[in-house]
């Protein structure tokens, strides 16, 4: 099943080299540097699935984390599965992530071949979901 996918990460060489794994799989993936480019996306269009790195750079001096983009997804997306990724990891980030429901947390280097897996095993689930026990058909 075909993804739409945001990716959010400031590193050029990460976010392309993700970006071209992910579209080999047949997903759509719109790749963006910074918090507020991830805003407007999220605002243009709706996504099945966000990859998104905790530490983004500032944007004209003000600060925006991949804890703000993961609010801002949250609201217009409950339920969409969130992928956070760091280069670093610890018991903050972990109560974020539990608290912020977001999906799974990678720590960077993240390697393209675990993000098609938690892809693949969403596409398993919703498979599942959709299979209808009826006692009466």
């Amino acid at each position: 099943m075909r993804r739409r996918v945001l990716l959010v990460e400031d590193d050029q060489h990460s976010r392309n080299g993700l970006q071209v794994s992910l579209v080999a799989e047949g997903h759509g993936v719109e790749g963006v540097s910074d918090g507020w480019q991830a805003f407007r996306k999220i605002k243009e269009g709706v996504f099945d699935l966000a990859v998104v790195d905790l530490d983004l750079p500032a944007v004209l001096g003000v600060p925006v984390t991949g804890w703000d983009v993961v609010r801002i997804l949250r609201a217009y997306s409950p339920e969409i599965p969130i992928i956070m990724m760091s280069a670093q990891e610890d018991e903050g980030i972990r109560r974020l992530v539990k608290r912020f429901r977001v999906s799974t947390f990678m720590v960077k280097p993240i390697d393209p071949a675990d993000v098609k897996a938690f892809i693949r095993g969403l596409e398993q689930q919703a498979s599942r979901t959709e299979v209808v026990d009826c006692g009466v058909c």
